[in-house]
């Protein structure tokens, strides 16, 4: 775990999420998927919280 930075965020409105970053030398996101399914973690978002809630509000989420 130590070569990962592991946020969690509880946004009002949209819900919880986790955000994983892996420090130091380059990798392919295929790593980062196999750590998450590892902890169990399943599911992606790429959208950012303002774009999940501009969707929100209007309707499309």
């Amino acid at each position: 775990l130590d070569d990962y930075e592991i946020m969690l965020d509880e946004v009002e409105g949209l819900g919880s999420f986790i955000e994983v970053e892996k420090r130091g030398e380059d990798y392919g996101p295929q790593e980062l998927i196999d750590f998450l399914e590892g902890l169990g973690v399943k599911g992606s978002e790429t959208r950012s919280y303002l774009e999940m809630a501009l969707e929100k509000r209007a309707g499309s989420v």
